[in-house]
């Protein structure tokens, strides 16, 4: 028994003595920031010892007899730093390492070399550093998103993840309402930004995620003024003031925008249709539109700190349109009998917008929030259409309501070494329209424009994930289920429709790091496309004298199941291939009725596969971004009965993003994308590109930003093909622009930002 005793106290020892032998240091920056993938060597008597590479700034060795070492640290853009330390073997020594970053001062400006800026962070989430580098100086987060892995914007200025529309955006891991709302942020105050594939915690609706992490608040007053005046055709004019004080427990943040000016736009359009078995109607027209508008706009927060582990928070952000649009129409039918139209659109809206917040973090029993939103818009518009010497108008209001409650709570689950995440949304919209035709003489038909009716949505989801993480793996695997309600109410048909569906969404996403600077992912989800409530709410829409759009009500939501598999060489190169399916997928068609054409929506079958290849660059000087984006999409129409197929075509979008410090107070920027012929759908583009050019100059120690920039645009050309209707368009919304921006900051070396939250993807359908 005594034997047993002693063995067991020497094996107790043993285990003690081998949790203790060992040295645990940490490399830190000058903002206690840990570095990741710093060389570290220990050297004893200027022989090495033993060396490797810090990950998420942690460094371990072990089996190090007892002596006198030099510890030396160093990584790209910091000063080598080395220390002496005293090691007894046995033990268990903890030290830290601080480096200091190798500055390069341009008189104003000071820019610093820092770690590579795009990666991979604790959270297995591809990473874009953005705190003390290049982009921090950018003027707005809007620029800042451009060098996201795989991001482009398009034509009319959205933005796209790896050809993905609209990625839905949080901030500090909560929803705004849109991208617009960004301009509320201060690029100083953004640590990094995220960018998240699709899993459960996210909207049903979404592939790709961008959260944008900001900087804690300090006790001060501070502030930005920015204002950027553009020439496109005509004048535009952006101006934004930012307020924001933070004194104790209390956080409070202004902000007002105002944005005047006006647009000009000209559009050609080739219209061929089928009447009858031997006759064509030809309709030409070109339009010259000239669009001016007022938008003002008024954000307030306040956050509150109840305590350290609680906090609550209430934001109201407001606005006002004025937008009028006088079109001038001059049109050719059978290239005989000639036409001159003038439309005269006039256009107001009000909105309002408020949450409250309140969210818990707890050692014990993890973290909660909630979060509660309540949206309402008024919009009116009156169309003047003027045919000669006939008069017809058509007035038209709508109004939407949503209202949104959602709960999230998160706890780690330590046996395991897990994560578990769970939570509940309910949502419900109202949407009311209501639209007049008024004839003084007798115009065209204007019967299709007579609509009154409400359209409720409803949404009910639970959601659950689960992230872990297995020596090189780490994985999060997530499932949702949503109920999905719509009801419209045909007040002038006395017609009702009502649809109710429940769908599970599950999501699996794992990442092997097969070395620090190789990493493989795969990722498969299941995601669904609401369309917006253009579309869906049996509203009829004037475009033009020979073009009306309808909605449609019986549209179904696209249903999408994807796979993506990717590799990431760590701060250079990310490749991305995946294949998708989409059931119900949505597209525009054409129909004939008469001597007009009406377009419409319906539901058809796609698959698409599709791939992305990036690439960056960082230096002292220059950081660049670039990268190409393929996609073959396979078009299936088997409720048609076309005449001519439209084969698929290769679209091979690239772009390219990037800074260079030219002087010692003057950067550039400049960017570049281009799309070939592809198609969408029944429609053909053509050819596309944009390219811009900008220069910064920076005063007052980089506190005041003055810039200029060039900007061109390419004429932009779609082709559009159904049963015997054929749709030719040709846009023009000004292929030069210049602009020259103003940029102030006080107090800008202390760090503030607002939190926001608000709507998801509900106001996306809107706008």
């Amino acid at each position: 028994m005594k034997k047993i005793k002693l063995s067991l106290s020497l094996f107790l020892i043993l285990s003690l003595n081998m949790g203790f032998s060992q040295i645990v240091l940490k490399v830190f920056d000058e903002n206690k920031e840990l570095i990741s993938y710093a060389t570290v060597a220990l050297y004893h008597n200027d022989s090495l010892v033993a060396g490797t590479v810090s990950k998420d700034g942690l460094v371990n060795f072990q089996d190090i007899n007892s002596g006198t070492y030099k510890l030396c640290v160093s990584f790209v853009g910091y000063k080598q730093n080395c220390e002496d330390i005293e090691y007894r073997k046995s033990t268990k020594l903890e030290t830290e390492i601080v480096l200091e970053s190798e500055i390069s001062t341009l008189d104003e400006v000071s820019i610093k070399a820092r770690r590579p800026t795009v990666g991979v962070n604790g959270k297995n989430n591809i990473s874009i550093k953005v705190e003390n580098t290049k982009l921090q100086e950018l003027s707005t987060v809007n620029d800042l998103l451009r060098y996201i892995p795989g991001a482009s914007y398009s034509s009319n200025g959205g933005l796209q993840i790896m050809g993905n529309p609209n990625p839905l955006i949080l901030i500090d891991g909560k929803e705004t309402k849109s991208i617009s709302d960004l301009k509320n942020i201060n690029p100083q105050d953004v640590v990094e930004i995220e960018l998240l594939e699709s899993h459960a915690a996210l909207d049903a609706s979404q592939k790709y995620a961008i959260n944008i992490i900001t900087k804690k608040r300090e006790n001060y007053f501070g502030g930005r003024i920015y204002d950027n005046l553009k020439y496109k055709k005509a004048l535009y004019n952006e101006f934004n003031l930012q307020l924001a004080y933070s004194k104790s427990k209390i956080q409070q943040t202004l902000s007002v925008s105002y944005n005047e000016g006006k647009a000009k736009y000209m559009e050609k359009s080739e219209n061929r249709l089928l009447i009858n078995p031997n006759e064509f109607y030809y309709t030409d027209y070109l339009a010259e539109t000239d669009m001016g508008g007022r938008n003002n706009n008024l954000f307030y927060g306040l956050n509150y700190d109840i305590d350290s582990n609680k906090q609550i928070g209430f934001q109201i952000n407001g606005g006002l349109k004025n937008n009028k649009i006088l079109v001038d129409i001059n049109s050719t039918i059978q290239n005989q009998m000639d036409y001159h139209n003038n439309t005269d659109i006039i256009n107001g809206e009000e909105y309002l917008q408020s949450s409250i917040n309140y969210s818990q973090k707890t050692k014990k029993y993890g973290n909660f929030s909630i979060l509660a939103d309540y949206y309402i818009k008024n919009s009116n518009g009156k169309n003047n259409i003027l045919e000669s010497t006939k008069t017809d108008i058509i007035n038209s209001d709508n109004s939407y309501n949503i209202y949104s409650i959602k709960g999230d709570y998160d706890v780690p689950l330590k046996r395991i070494k897990s994560r578990l995440f769970a939570g509940v949304k309910v949502f419900q919209t109202t949407n009311k329209n209501f639209s007049e035709y008024i004839s003084q003489e007798d115009g065209f038909d204007g019967s299709l424009f007579n609509t009154k009716n409400v359209l409720n949505e409803r949404n009910i989801s639970v959601y659950s994930k689960i992230s872990s993480s297995i020596k090189k793996m780490s994985f999060e695997a997530g499932i949702r289920y949503e109920l999905y309600s719509r009801e419209l109410d045909d007040l002038i048909g006395d017609d009702n429709m009502s649809r109710q569906k429940g769908d599970i969404f599950p999501s699996l996403n794992i990442n092997y790091f097969i070395s620090d600077f190789h990493i493989l992912s795969l990722n498969a989800s299941k995601n669904i496309n609401r369309q917006s409530y253009s579309l869906i709410s049996n509203q009829n829409f004037y475009m033009n004298p020979y073009l009306y759009k309808i909605g449609n009500p019986f549209l179904q939501p696209e249903i999408s199941y994807s796979t993506n598999l990717s590799y990431m060489l760590m701060q250079f190169i990310h490749i991305s291939v995946g294949f998708s399916h989409s059931e119900d997928f949505t597209d525009m068609v054409l129909n004939s009725n008469d001597s007009i054409i009406i377009a419409t929506h319906e539901n058809f079958k796609k698959q698409t596969l599709f791939g992305n290849i990036g690439a960056w660059y960082q230096s002292e000087k220059l950081f660049a971004n670039a990268g190409f984006f393929v996609q073959k999409p396979f078009y299936y129409y088997p409720k048609t009965e076309l005449d001519e197929l439209i084969f698929p075509i290769v679209n091979i979008y690239s772009y390219i993003n990037g800074m260079y410090q030219l002087a010692k107070n003057l950067s550039a920027e400049a960017s570049f994308s281009y799309i070939p012929k592809w198609n969408a759908g029944m429609s053909i583009a053509q050819p596309s590109y944009e390219a811009e050019l900008g220069l910064k100059y920076y005063l007052l120690k980089s506190a005041l930003q003055l810039g200029a920039g060039y900007k061109f645009q390419s004429i932009s050309s779609t082709l559009a093909r159904y049963k015997k209707t054929e749709f030719k368009q040709i846009s023009d919304s000004g292929q030069h622009a210049v602009y020259v921006s103003v940029l102030y900051r006080f107090n800008a070396n202390r760090k503030w930002v607002e939190k926001k939250t608000g709507m998801e993807e509900e106001l996306d359908r809107i706008y």
